[in-house]
């Protein structure tokens, strides 16, 4: 039973409304630009780098989500700006028109190192640049193709609503200790008592480990190229560390579970976009989806 709306970009695009970021906001911004570049610089993918100045995704200010979309008509891609949660299907459906949706809010200072809520810092300075590669762009656009195709069931949209009412609790300005262990109890139960795995939730998993938490081997060593990571000062270093164990990527990824709220003990390593495309193509066989 199919319980998340197939509808895409039937809502009217909403303004960034960008007058309303504070100087403190921009602070925010400026804080995490500085303490990721040298992280990037040393472990970002290559492409990543110079995709930041094609998008026009600077260090001095939040970008405009329209500038940024004049700058991705280059490479077939546009960006909009969207409020807060977008269901999986809606906004992986986005995708599937090359569309990018941008969260419109920045982190709190205080949450500089990872939110679970989205917001602009990670879809605009994580997701963006690597959109100027026409494979990685290519194998994004083939996730959305899929999401409007596979079946997600009752129980996939009961845990997005938990990780969702979690996420807003954490990043509450004035956090609620005890909701947020109530949530985070129910969050684990909901997870720990799924039996019954629909095709929607792997391709759910098979994009976390991929394009939010991917890293891949390149001629200059391992590199990261998930946007969870990219937008992450902690978790960029923290992935690339003996801590976190490395595996090769391949289907076996459907069977791991991640949480949004923690960091992962392991991420899977992509031999380049080309094999997460093809990978795409094997979970379509294995799944008997229509192509």
């Amino acid at each position: 039973m199919n319980m998340i709306s197939t509808q895409t970009v039937s809502q009217v695009p909403m303004s960034q409304a960008y007058e309303r970021y504070t100087a403190d906001d921009h602070q925010t911004w400026q804080r995490l630009f500085a303490r990721l570049i040298p992280i990037w610089k040393r472990y970002a993918h290559p492409l990543f780098l110079e995709g930041l100045n094609k998008t026009g995704i600077s260090d001095d200010v939040i970008p405009r989500i329209d500038a940024i979309s004049e700058l991705l008509k280059p490479y077939g891609w546009q960006a909009i700006p969207v409020d807060g949660f977008v269901p999986p299907r809606h906004f992986l459906g986005l995708q599937a028109q090359k569309i990018m949706p941008i969260a419109r809010d920045i982190r709190r200072p205080e949450h500089l190192d990872y939110t679970p809520a989205p917001d602009i810092w990670h879809e605009a300075a994580g997701h963006v640049p690597l959109l100027v590669d026409p494979m990685y762009g290519a194998f994004l656009q083939r996730f959305g193709e899929l999401a409007l195709q596979v079946p997600f069931s009752e129980a996939d949209q009961i845990v997005y609503e938990a990780i969702r009412h979690l996420s807003i609790l954490k990043e509450h300005p004035e956090q609620d200790i005890q909701a947020i262990e109530a949530a985070e109890a129910q969050l684990n139960h909901l997870t720990s008592t799924l039996t019954d795995e629909s095709v929607g939730l792997k391709l759910s998993r098979l994009y976390w480990w991929t394009v939010e938490y991917g890293l891949i081997e390149t001629p200059d060593g391992l590199k990261i190229y998930g946007a969870g990571l990219l937008s992450s000062p902690f978790e960029c270093a923290y992935a690339m560390s003996d801590a976190v164990e490395k595996r090769p990527l391949t289907l076996d990824c459907l069977e791991v579970a991640f949480d949004i709220t923690r960091p992962q003990p392991q991420l899977f390593v992509a031999e380049s976009f080309d094999q997460v495309l093809a990978l795409l193509d094997e979970f379509v066989a294995k799944e008997s989806l229509l192509q």
